[in-house]
């Protein structure tokens, strides 16, 4: 009998497709558990406002928006920017983690400076949801001044018997701003800028001897010619270094 023209299907195809079912169904199961496994997300819109009045993005020197959440277990996630268009806005995030968050508002000028900021504290996502929050109104971000000290003769404190450094900052058109005093020694940059506000200003450091506590040695911004005319210019989140570099009292640096 010839079995020529029959369908009868070789052993070795029948264990190929029933090895191709095994697999498919593997993978179907396998995508049903990632799915069930997944962690919650839902969406979140943050809504934006530069200024209150009649500024925008063009006149506040704004270029860019950023926006990043802050959660206490998960840290930072993903920031996201949009261009800066008129006087406020919002952004959307899709597929946030569920957690409660900070949300950080960041208005950036065309150098990368930070000089607007505004942020939303406890805002919940919540699963398959979206929430909005209110408008974060942005304010401007203060400048800082980061201040290193040398001296003419090229040695450092200890060598010139000085142990602290008196410093003073004056706000022109207002009057003095502020004072403080740091250790010489440490040797380490002087960041002034948690009260400071938007302006000129004028800087004088006085060096106090270890033995006496006379003012031995002397910088003052109004003698420096790179601030004599315009004074110290701090602009919104613009960090300026400044260089005093003392020189040897002649006259009285105690006035």
């Amino acid at each position: 009998r010839s079995w020529r023209g029959t369908c009868m299907k070789s052993p070795t195809h029948v264990y190929r497709e029933e090895s191709m079912r095994i697999f498919a169904l593997i993978a179907i199961i396998g995508a049903l558990f990632s799915a069930s496994c997944a962690d919650p997300v839902g969406n979140l819109v943050v809504q934006y406002r530069v200024s209150l009045g009649a500024d925008t993005c063009s006149t506040l020197g704004i270029d860019v928006i950023r926006v990043h959440l802050q959660a206490a277990e998960a840290g930072s996630l993903p920031e996201q920017s949009e261009p800066c268009i008129g006087s406020s806005g919002s952004i959307s995030l899709s597929n946030v983690p569920v957690d409660v968050y900070t949300v950080v508002v960041e208005g950036i000028d065309d150098q990368g400076n930070i000089i607007y900021t505004g942020e939303e504290t406890n805002v919940a996502v919540y699963e398959g949801q979206l929430t909005e929050t209110d408008e974060v109104n942005l304010r401007v971000t203060p400048p800082s001044l980061n201040l290193i000290w040398r001296f003419t003769n090229g040695f450092m404190c200890s060598y010139n018997g000085v142990g602290e450094l008196d410093i003073e900052l004056w706000l022109r058109g207002s009057g003095f701003f502020g004072a403080e005093t740091v250790d010489c020694e440490s040797q380490q940059p002087f960041l002034m800028d948690e009260n400071l506000v938007v302006g000129a200003y004028d800087l004088q450091v006085r060096a106090v001897d270890l033995e006496t506590g006379d003012y031995t040695y002397f910088y003052n911004s109004l003698e420096d010619e790179s601030y004599t005319q315009n004074g110290i210019e701090l602009a919104a989140g613009r960090p300026v270094n400044v260089l005093s570099t003392l020189s040897q009292c002649t006259h009285p640096c105690d006035i």
